[in-house]
C-alpha cells in the first residue's frame, strides 16, 4: 500500500514536471521565433543601409551628387515622439487644468442661473396670460 502511494506521488510529480518543462519549451519556442523575425528585420535594414552606403561611395567617386533620401521614422520613433507630446500635452494641461477647469465651472453656473432666471419668467409669462384669459405667447 505504502509503495503504491510512494508510486503514485512520484507518478504527479514527474507528470508536472514534465508539463512545467514542456510550457517553458513552447515559451522558449514562441521567443526564439520572435527573435528570429527581428533578425530577419534587422538584416534587411542592415542590406538596405549597406546598399544606400554603396551608392553614395559610388557616387562620390564618380564626382557626382548624392541624393540620400530620408526613411520615415520608425515605429518605435513614432511611439517615442507621441509620448513625448502627451507627455508635454499633459503637464501644460495640469498646470493650467485647474485654473480652466474653475472657469469652465464658473460659467456653466451662470449658464444655470440664466436657465432657470428664462425659465421662471416664462412660467409667469404664462400664468399671467392664462389669468387674463388669452392664450400664452411665446417667449
Amino acid at each position: 500500500m505504502a509503495g503504491t502511494i510512494t508510486e503514485r506521488i512520484g507518478d504527479i510529480s514527474n507528470r508536472a514536471q514534465s508539463r512545467l518543462m514542456e510550457s517553458r519549451l513552447d515559451k522558449t519556442e514562441r521567443e526564439n521565433d520572435r527573435l528570429k523575425g527581428e533578425v530577419h528585420l534587422l538584416r534587411d535594414d542592415i542590406q538596405e543601409e549597406r546598399s544606400a552606403l554603396q551608392r553614395a561611395l559610388d557616387a562620390l567617386k564618380r564626382d557626382d551628387p548624392v541624393v540620400i533620401q530620408a526613411d520615415a521614422p520608425t515605429r518605435r520613433g513614432r511611439l517615442i515622439g507621441t509620448i513625448v507630446v502627451i507627455g508635454g500635452a499633459y503637464l501644460l494641461g495640469a498646470r493650467a487644468g485647474r485654473e480652466r477647469y474653475d472657469d469652465i465651472v464658473q460659467r456653466m453656473g451662470r449658464m444655470k442661473e440664466a436657465i432657470r432666471a428664462r425659465a421662471t419668467e416664462e412660467l409667469e409669462h404664462r400664468k399671467t396670460a392664462l389669468q387674463n384669459g388669452r392664450e400664452p405667447a411665446k417667449v
